[in-house]
Order: C-alpha cells, then structure tokens, then sequence
C-alpha cells in the first residue's frame, strides 16, 4: 500500500514550500522510473505577519491536503496517470 504525505521544506526567505511524499515510490511506466516527491508550487509562510498571511496559510493547507487526497484516489484506484502528475506539477488545480 502506498502512503502519500504532505510534507514542508523551507524555503528562501519566511516561507516553506510544500511537496507530496509517496512511500514506496510510484512506477511512471512511460519514463521507467519511480518518482518520490512531487513538488507543489504552493507555499507557506513560516511566521506569518498579517491575517491576510494567515488566511492564505489556512487554504494552501487545505488546497494541498485535497491533491494528497486525490493522488492517494488515484493510487489506490491503480489509475495514477501521466495527466493527473503533470497537472498537480505544473499547478493547474
């Protein structure tokens, strides 16, 4: 059974970047390898400052938490495809 994490990386300045963590890895038939992370581009700031900072903390987590879910579908269905991976990768939720 493969088990997907949502996991923080820190990133440049107040802010900490958000990736996907897949154990064991997910084979891509179509490029041979398996593939551990896959990098959101969505962050978090580390200390926020502001409500509005707060706010967007509130639903980049909720956001991210909803792709962990739906890879997790995906893998569990045996039906993780290329389009699914390229779009949580390129950002178009």
């Amino acid at each position: 059974m493969t088990l997907i994490k949502l996991r923080k990386k820190p990133a440049a300045k107040n802010t900490v970047r958000l990736y996907l963590d897949a154990y064991p890895p997910i084979y891509d038939p179509l490029t041979g390898k398996s593939q551990r992370k896959f990098y959101l581009k969505l962050f978090l700031y580390r200390m926020p400052k502001s409500q509005l900072e707060k706010k967007h903390n509130d639903q980049t987590l909720f956001l991210a938490e909803n792709l962990r879910i739906k890879m997790m579908l995906e893998v569990y269905n045996n039906r993780i495809s290329n389009k699914l991976r390229l779009s949580i990768l390129s950002g178009n939720y």
